[in-house]
């Protein structure tokens, strides 16, 4: 590939970042590409470099190890020195086992049979309730 020669490769007559951008956007839609990135791919072929495999970066890597994350972030000791405690999450069954059955059936049947009861109605609190005495200062002040 480093027979190809850079007036290959360049847009045509010389044109500027700006116009190449211009002309992939008319072309393509949209926003494609931006200049800056044109600008900087033409910086690479003004360099005579005609590779467009990628380079390394810098910042994170793009492939994660799960277990070396996972084990690096247990062996992290800077939690217990800032107080802040592991949450261990609970894992919810998909299935039921037969104790939960029988614990939410005999719940069940217990509020089915709340109606059943003499004095139902009068516990539940409607917001009336006669234990509440309200006595307005000045209430209090013109009987005495």
């Amino acid at each position: 590939m480093s027979s190809i020669s850079q007036n290959i490769l360049r847009q045509s007559t010389n044109s500027s970042t700006r116009a190449a951008a211009a002309n992939i956007r008319v072309t393509y839609g949209g926003d494609v590409v931006h200049r800056s990135t044109l600008a900087r791919w033409d910086q690479h072929f003004d360099d005579s470099d005609i590779s467009v495999e990628d380079r390394s970066r810098l910042g994170y890597s793009s492939l994660v190890d799960n277990t070396a994350l996972f084990s690096a972030l247990a062996a992290n000791l800077r939690l217990n020195e800032l107080c802040i405690p592991k949450l261990l999450s609970v894992l919810v069954p998909h299935e039921l086992r037969d104790s939960d059955k029988a614990s939410q059936l005999s719940l069940c049947g217990s509020i089915v049979n709340l109606p059943s009861r003499k004095n139902f109605l009068k516990d539940i609190p409607n917001g009336s309730e006669n234990w509440v005495s309200h006595v307005p200062d000045h209430y209090c002040q013109r009987r005495t």
